[in-house]
């Protein structure tokens, strides 16, 4: 299971878009995996990125001399520097919020909690999500 990652779902709406994107994925608290899924919320847009860790050892070698500097024994230790890294590796896409219903999807009788409608554009600086 991969890794989930939400940011900016700071308003109540994005609180409860939050919570119902975080349904879609298993809980599993002990992350076996390198996939990481992130859902990142900027300007009423939820932007979906999918990476995976990249763990990279960079050794370095260093000679320690010993005890008597004349035996000419030196020991050589590899030190390993782990380096973490993440590379984009699957779909991106971007989506936009129309609605939320109040119960199961039903497009006739179904009760609407939230609906986007033109008239909320009219400021640049108000965002819902």
């Amino acid at each position: 299971m991969p890794e989930l990652v939400l940011t900016n779902f700071t308003t109540r709406l994005g609180h409860r878009i939050g919570r119902m994107i975080q349904a879609l994925f298993l809980q599993d608290p002990n992350f076996r995996g390198r996939r990481v899924v992130t859902f990142h919320n900027q300007r009423d847009f939820i932007f979906f990125r999918h990476h995976r860790y990249i763990f990279e050892s960079k050794e370095s070698k260093k000679e320690a001399k010993g005890k008597n500097a004349n035996d000419g024994e030196g020991q050589t230790i590899l030190k390993g520097n782990v380096t973490a890294r993440l590379q984009e590796c699957g779909p991106r896409f971007t989506l936009k919020l129309i609605s939320v219903q109040h119960d199961t999807f039903d497009t006739k009788g179904g009760e609407y909690e939230w609906v986007h409608k033109s008239e909320m554009d009219t400021s640049r600086r108000r965002f819902f999500l």
